[in-house]
């Protein structure tokens, strides 16, 4: 925990707010490699690209949780929220209690850019995954014909076992396999649950609170 002024908390938003969106346009969560080379398409190994995807979504995550942090204290501050305010009117969120402004300001705010993570996680797995798709049918329809190279054109014959073997090296130094460290099917369906509970748990107690609650106003006659 630490004490910073509203000034620099502002700042760090609009910093933080801009990490977050050049990650988002600039990283890597996902890639691919051909073969047994270990070497991705970007020509760097796979264990370097694994590091960075790791340490691109880690960055993300720690952004994305310090952009709401101070979001959200920002809010408190300006309701004039300190800790010896008593009496407070919050709501529970999962774990968490929050008042109405936080619950407001985080589905304005933090949300929108919680989702647009999912969604550039979810653009890069159907990319790459599109790409290895393309890549094995080629290698796949390729076949014959090195298989007829390697007959001679035909001329010789190829035991089963010899079209078994050549198959198999073909495939294993041909084929394009995915570089997921992070498990993104299963990563996205998590935060997309994540995501979808606040959502709807926010809504609802938003709903329940304005069904609720009473306020003083000076109309016009």
């Amino acid at each position: 925990m630490i004490q910073i002024t509203i000034h620099r908390a502002l700042a760090k938003i609009k910093t933080t707010e801009k990490r977050i969106q050049s990650l988002l346009r600039d990283g890597v969560f996902v890639s691919s490699v051909v073969g047994q080379t270990q070497v991705t398409p970007s020509g760097r190994s796979v264990k370097d690209v694994s590091a960075e995807i790791r340490s691109n979504y880690d960055s993300v995550v720690s952004l994305l949780d310090n952009y709401e942090a101070l979001k959200l204290a920002v809010i408190r501050s300006n309701s004039g929220i300190t800790k010896e305010t008593s009496g407070l009117e919050e709501t529970k969120i999962g774990d968490r209690d929050m008042l109405v402004a936080e619950i407001i300001a985080k589905q304005k705010y933090a949300m929108p850019l919680r989702k647009a993570f999912i969604s550039t996680l979810a653009e890069q797995l159907n990319k790459v995954s599109r790409e290895i798709e393309r890549v094995n049918a080629r290698v796949h329809d390729n076949l014959p014909n090195v298989l007829s190279n390697i007959a001679n054109g035909g001329k010789e014959t190829l035991s089963e076992a010899q079209v078994a073997s050549i198959t198999e090296t073909y495939y294993q130094n041909n084929s394009c396999f995915i570089v997921d460290p992070l498990k993104l099917q299963d990563t996205i369906k998590k935060l997309q649950k994540d995501y979808d509970e606040f959502m709807d748990e926010a809504d609802s107690r938003l709903s329940e609170v304005n069904a609720l609650k009473l306020i003083e106003v000076s109309l016009n006659e």
